[in-house]
């Protein structure tokens, strides 16, 4: 009677066993591929060392945790175009390559020269950079005045006693594309004030009256009169004439 009990008891362990046999445990769930993912990566400052930008991965709406990707950096130590590979893992299958810009730094240390209708404003060399840009804020807008290889750059034509805004950036072209830098910080310059123009003059027996045309910026004038010995003191007025009298008849002044 044991014995049966006991034969019957192995016989049901036998059949757990097989039964248990014919099942596996489940299987993990399948890798997410990142090859739709969207990966954006900042602009990059070229240094002349390799440069490693900020890279951001989007995969259905939702930014991927840096631990389930490595990323694999090329071309990023010169002006021009970098690429970088994003390749998943932790859960995460596949790769997916992003191309970034690496442009000049931003140009500093402007400086201005001027006379009543020229600007010149000089700058320090940008590291990498070939070429300039100039630009002036005039009308409403910045107005491009000049693309230079020099680190100087003259903007003439301007009228005098007027302050101008300029900003500067560096640029290389690369490839036939441009790969161009932040503006440098504004600086202003004011033109000297133009000389009067048009000077006429009318003569009495005792009288001079002198007129010219107005200057642009200008508040005032002084008129100056020579005897033929000497310059009398300065005459101030806000008009664009002005009369001297009690002269000596038959004098040139």
């Amino acid at each position: 009677m044991k014995t049966n009990k006991t034969s019957k008891l192995l016989a049901f362990l036998l059949s757990l066993i097989l039964v248990a046999g014919t099942f596996s445990l489940p299987a993990s769930a399948a890798a997410k591929s990142i090859k739709k993912a969207t990966v954006s990566v900042a602009t990059a400052i070229y240094t002349g060392n390799a440069l490693k930008p900020t890279v951001k991965v989007k995969l259905s709406g939702k930014t991927l945790s840096s631990k389930y990707y490595t990323l694999k950096y090329t071309n990023n130590k010169n002006i021009g175009k970098g690429t970088v590979t994003v390749t998943g893992k932790n859960g995460y299958s596949g790769s997916v390559k992003k191309t970034f810009k690496i442009v000049p730094n931003k140009v500093t240390g402007l400086k201005t020269a001027v006379n009543s209708d020229t600007v010149k404003v000089s700058w320090k060399a940008v590291k990498g950079a070939t070429n300039y840009q100039v630009y002036m804020y005039e009308d409403g807008e910045w107005v491009r005045k000049a693309a230079t290889k020099e680190l100087s750059a003259k903007v003439t034509g301007l009228e005098g006693g007027t302050t101008y805004t300029f900003k500067v950036r560096a640029y290389k072209k690369v490839s036939g594309e441009y790969y161009i830098g932040s503006f440098s910080s504004k600086i202003k310059a004011t033109t000297k004030l133009a000389a009067p123009k048009t000077i006429k003059t009318t003569a009495s027996d005792s009288s001079i009256k002198v007129s010219w045309s107005k200057v642009n910026g200008a508040d005032g004038y002084q008129v100056w009169l020579h005897d033929g010995s000497d310059w009398t003191d300065a005459k101030n007025t806000s008009k664009t004439s002005y009369t001297f009298s009690s002269l000596k008849s038959g004098v040139t002044y």
